[in-house]
């Protein structure tokens, strides 16, 4: 099932994260209590960057290799992109984890993300600086 709520804990990590949308089987839901969804419990979680800012989203990528979540992609409006990484793994050479595996696309492409395929031709684009504003 895909849900686009639920907080993802590592406690040993200490890291929680939300992302804007989780995959993971229905019994995953029905954990032992409260708290966040297991990240091993995970097929795969997206995010989308916001309009602003760019050093959360490097974070993200971090957080969501050291949980192990297996797919993690993220979604670029602002340049009209999508990356797709797999296989979490270990340290960056700078002490952070990271994901072995990168592909990167455009809006518009089929992307294969796990064994779903993604037409990415319906995604858009924020608009661009002073686009649709009065002077």
């Amino acid at each position: 099932m895909a849900h686009n709520w639920g907080g993802v804990e590592a406690p040993a990590l200490g890291i929680l994260r939300r992302p804007a949308v989780i995959v993971l089987p229905e019994a995953a839901m029905l954990g032992p209590g409260p708290g966040g969804i297991d990240p091993r419990a995970l097929a795969l979680a997206a995010d989308v960057v916001p309009p602003l800012g760019q050093v959360h989203d490097t974070q993200r990528v971090y957080d969501s290799a050291a949980m192990a979540v297996p797919l993690y992609v993220l979604v670029n409006p602002r340049n009209g992109t999508t990356a797709v990484l797999s296989d979490p793994q270990g340290g960056d050479g700078e002490g952070r984890s990271c994901y072995r595996t990168r592909h990167d696309y455009v809006f518009g492409d089929k992307i294969a993300v796990g064994e779903w395929t993604v037409d990415t031709s319906e995604f858009r684009r924020y608009p661009a600086p002073g686009d649709g504003q009065r002077s």
